[in-house]
């Protein structure tokens, strides 16, 4: 009885563990990213069943193979115990611990099919003796495996850096004696170049070998890098951001500081500083096998030497200079620094409060700057000042009531919104356009009975202006049935602003509203209409896009290309491809763009002919297009 209960153990175990594997794998495949396993919840039920089993099955598993007669019944707990922690604690180590877990999993796939066909022997029975010399059989084993995989592991280790050691060490070198320089640079794949700068600190240039989304995005294989040492990637700082539960990527942690990338026509520039110079890597063209560059190495100007914290705080000392033009100058620069999201900013209740004192400055330029700077940080009191009593000047406008309002959204002003309310009961018609454009785009819902009102008024400006406040105030089904009647407004402002809006909600809309509009004999609203018919699924539509593909205007054909592709509806196919020839460079984008939606790589030699076309944006889509599609086969 006893015998037959290790059987049934060493059964069950084995059988569980043939389940629970390719389990393993496929949370592996599904749950595992380079944040870690599970970090992007919620997960679907399924998933979090399927993980719930295998890890029951290895656990129980570990607990069962101690009274069985498995074959490496000690062995299995410590890798199953091994493949639980690497996923569940270091969570695969983003994917890189992969390399080990297959390898333990193809172990215990092996073991367990033994184990279905027979025990291992009962060692209870057998003679101390026997069972001695056993034991130490299985450890000089151990030590053998142990010794193979640990000088593995070094050999391993060993070789690599062996091998980048010698790669570094054989790059060729240049000296920069001095600046102005420029050099002339060809590399291959695998290849590289490292200059010497007059402050001897050393940059390396090289090309490698590029894959994934980017290879898609810019149609070629190969990547331009840059780093203190040959092949040896730089790594950027990650700095925490508490209420987002995330964090923003900070300076590059290395001498070299970023200086972003300059793109001019079809060439790119990528900049960064070493200390006092500027250093330019001037992409002129990437081939099948090479990457075509300039090296510009030059001294830095004293703005571009300023970084991070340092920049803020030069230009914050700079508003108190006695030269206005200064003082105007260091706050358009950190009014450009709030706007682009600069993490170095600063906190901004901080600037705020430093800002203020210069709206009373004796120039009135410097006041308007530091008003605008105040209002764009979110300060309550001077977005109630453009508002209170009434907008003035340039802010009396819609456009103007449309950047106060996404600076009220952006840092939450609800006095300001419930002060421009007010202004729905004015007579003046230039506030209620005002009121109407403010709250456009807010999800407020406090308005909404008032911009359904404007719907109906009788100024198309203010129509106009109303309608996109229906998608963000209305559900689906609602909104369609106030776009409606819209599209039929006498205003072509209105028929195009209600054509904007049907774009989002146009599976909810008779496909004929839509259509009929693409005969209309203003060629901007036929174009709007084929915009509107993007996302439309019904069947109905393809012949009228076809048919307008065909039209007299180009931004109509243009349009109904991209509209076909993203509908990806296959009949559409051939006209792409006979719309390449266009005589429009328009017409010949929105084609290649149209097949990239489509999907098709059959297409890739036709679109490929279009990487050397005379108009820039058909090339640089030939080249995008060509590299997805590439992926796809």
């Amino acid at each position: 009885m006893r015998q037959f209960s290790k059987d049934s153990r060493r059964v069950i175990v084995s059988l569980a563990l043939l389940v629970a594997c390719p389990g393993y794998v496929v949370c592996g495949l599904r749950h595992v990213c380079m944040a870690g396993h599970m970090q992007h919840p919620p997960y679907p039920a399924a998933d979090l069943i399927g993980d719930a089993i295998w890890v029951g099955v290895f656990v129980l598993s570990s607990v069962l193979c101690w009274k069985s007669n498995l074959h490496l019944r000690r062995t299995i707990p410590l890798l199953l115990l091994f493949l639980l922690s690497s996923r569940l604690l270091l969570g695969s180590g983003g994917g890189m611990l992969f390399l080990v877990e297959l390898p333990v999993l193809l172990v215990l796939l092996i073991v367990s099919v033994r184990n279905l066909f027979g025990g291992a022997k009962d060692w209870d029975a057998v003679p101390p003796a026997e069972k001695t010399a056993h034991r130490r059989k299985v450890r000089h084993r151990w030590a053998i495996a142990m010794s193979v995989i640990l000088g593995a592991g070094l050999l391993g280790w060993g070789g690599t850096k062996l091998y980048w050691f010698v790669r570094r060490a054989t790059t060729p070198s240049v000296r920069i004696a001095s600046v102005p320089f420029s050099r002339d640079l060809v590399l291959k794949a695998g290849e590289a170049c490292s200059f010497v700068l007059p402050n001897d600190k050393t940059v390396a240039v090289w090309c490698e070998n590029r894959g994934g989304i980017a290879r898609a995005m810019t149609g070629h294989d190969l990547d331009l890098a840059y780093g203190e040492k040959p092949f040896q990637t730089l790594e950027w700082e990650k700095i925490p951001l508490p209420e987002r539960n995330g964090y923003t990527f900070g300076d590059l942690i290395s001498y070299i500081r970023s200086g972003g990338t300059i793109q001019s026509n079809d060439e790119f520039e990528y900049v960064f500083y070493v200390g006092e110079y500027r250093v330019g890597l001037k992409e002129k063209r990437v081939g099948d096998d090479c990457i075509n560059m300039t090296v510009v190495v030059r001294q830095a100007t004293e703005k571009e030497k300023l970084h991070g914290n340092a920049e803020r705080e030069h230009y914050v000392k700079q508003l108190k200079s006695d030269d206005s033009s200064k003082r105007l100058a260091a706050i358009e620069q950190l009014q450009e620094m709030a706007v682009v999201g600069s993490m170095y900013a600063g906190d901004p209740k901080d600037m705020i409060a430093t800002m203020r004192p210069l709206t009373e400055d004796r120039d009135p330029k410097i006041q308007a700057a530091a008003r605008l700077y105040l209002c764009q940080m979110g300060d309550e009191k001077s977005l109630l000042a453009l508002v209170t009593p009434e907008p003035k000047g340039e802010w009396r406008s819609s456009g103007g009531a449309s950047r106060i309002a996404h600076w009220c959204v952006r840092h939450k002003s609800p006095a300001v919104s419930k002060h421009v309310l007010s202004f729905f009961e004015a007579n003046d018609e230039t506030l209620l356009l005002f009121a109407v454009a403010f709250f456009a785009r807010t999800d407020d819902p406090v308005p909404k009975p008032q911009m359904l009102i404007a719907l109906r008024h009788k100024s198309p400006e203010i129509r106009a202006t109303a309608v996109p406040a229906i998608r963000f105030l209305c559900k689906p089904q609602e909104t369609a049935s106030h776009l409606i009647p819209l599209l039929h407004d006498p205003s072509k402002q209105v028929v195009l602003a209600a054509l904007l809006e049907a774009n989002w909600v146009s599976q909810a809309i008779p496909p004929g509203e839509l259509t009929r509009l693409l005969q209309d004999h203003d060629p901007e609203v036929r174009r709007m209409a084929a915009y509107a018919l993007e996302s439309c699924r019904s069947p109905v539509v393809i012949d009228p896009l076809l048919e307008a593909t065909k039209d007299s205007a180009a931004s109509v054909r243009a349009q109904a290309a991209v509209s076909l592709g993203r509908i990806a509806e296959p009949k559409a196919y051939t006209r792409l491809l006979e719309m390449l020839a266009d005589g429009d460079a328009e017409v010949r984008e929105s084609a290649v763009n149209g097949l990239r939606w489509l999907g098709n790589a059959a297409a890739i030699p036709a679109v490929k002919k279009l990487q050397d076309d005379p108009d820039k944006n058909v090339r640089q889509m030939a080249k995008r297009t060509v590299g997805e599609l590439r992926s796809k086969q």
